[in-house]
This record gives structure tokens, C-alpha cells and sequence, in this order.
């Protein structure tokens, strides 16, 4: 790596450290503040994908309520911190199942990230 490399990559690295953790959270990539980030599309029923978010959410140490409407289902939940939220889980046109994370207040994105990925596992198995 050239000198110029270096340099660039030392003043990236002064920059990032100087700007703190709360700025760095406001620069995640992972589109946590879309809605692209808090939804997802999964294969099955909304029944088979209700039970299977209830395990997870049960895996998680988390309490849920379920209320069904004709639209599909709603998980309501809150996090150990005390965040409340709901798994709003509806039939797609397209057969699926579409699964999209409501949050009262501020998001917790690393609960709903974990949920996310741990349901698309339990679904994928």
C-alpha cells in the first residue's frame, strides 16, 4: 500500500473516531431508517408464518399478542427495553406472506434486524 493509501486511510479512521458513535449510528448503510429495512416477503400461509414469528419471538425472550383481521395478523410485542411494536404480517398478491415491523416511538433497529434475520432462517430451514 502506498504512502498516499496510508494517509487517506489514517485521516478516514481521525474522521470516524472524531465523529462519534450517535453520528456514526445516523451514517448505517443498512437502510435502517427505510422501510425497505424493517419489511420483508417470505414464502407460506400468514398462519404458518404467524406461528413460526411467535417462536422466534418467544426465542428472543420476547412476549407477543396476536390479533387477526381479514387483511392477516398482527404480533404485538415490545422489546426488554421496553419498546413497543407489532409484526404486521399480510398476503401478498403474489401468494407470499409480507412481514413488516410497526414501532411505537423510536425503533429499536437491532431487535428488528434480529427478528428479521432470524425469521427468514426459521422460514429457510
Amino acid at each position: 500500500m502506498g504512502k498516499a493509501t496510508w494517509g487517506i486511510a489514517a485521516v478516514g479512521l481521525t474522521l470516524l473516531g472524531a465523529a462519534g458513535c450517535e453520528t456514526l449510528d445516523r451514517l448505517d448503510l443498512s437502510l435502517a431508517s427505510t422501510a425497505a429495512g424493517r419489511e420483508r416477503t417470505v414464502s407460506g400461509s400468514v398462519e404458518s408464518v404467524t406461528r413460526s414469528t411467535k417462536a422466534v419471538l418467544q426465542e428472543m425472550g420476547l412476549e407477543a399478542s396476536v390479533s387477526k383481521d381479514e387483511e392477516g395478523a398482527r404480533l404485538h410485542s415490545r422489546t426488554t427495553g421496553g419498546q413497543k411494536f407489532a409484526v404486521v404480517l399480510t398476503r401478498g398478491e403474489d401468494g407470499k406472506t409480507r412481514v413488516r415491523l410497526e414501532w411505537e416511538g423510536v425503533a429499536d433497529d437491532g431487535t428488528g434486524y434480529s427478528l428479521l434475520a432470524r425469521l427468514d432462517g426459521a422460514l429457510n430451514r
